[in-house]
């Protein structure tokens, strides 16, 4: 017997995927995304994902919006504080921060 409850479809509106890493580790969540859509078709389904990276998820049908994180690899405590405040503003309903990096952990705070 599973003790996992079943969210409703409509429970959540607005999804955040987070994976600040290399080209590997993005192609490897382009399945997970996509399981992510068919869980809830009518989200509103956004990726934050480096720069470099982010034609490949705007290629990518069932992603709604990229977010395109600079490149720079010690982006300051400003920059990190104000990525972190846009993305507060956009009241996602679930963040998901596959990365676990003390940048990734402060932009999804």
């Amino acid at each position: 017997m599973s003790a996992r409850a079943e969210a409703p479809a409509s429970a959540q509106r607005k999804l955040l995927v987070m994976e600040l890493a290399g080209l590997g580790d993005n192609v490897h969540l382009l399945p997970a995304l996509w399981l992510v859509r068919r869980q809830w078709p009518d989200a509103e389904l956004h990726v934050m994902i480096y720069a470099h990276i982010a034609s490949l998820f705007k290629l990518t049908p069932w992603v709604d919006r990229v977010w395109p994180y600079p490149n720079a690899p010690k982006a300051d405590f400003g920059e990190n504080l104000r990525w972190a405040r846009a993305l507060r503003r956009e009241r996602f309903d679930c963040l998901i921060n596959t990365t676990g990096s003390d940048r990734s952990s402060l932009l999804s705070w």
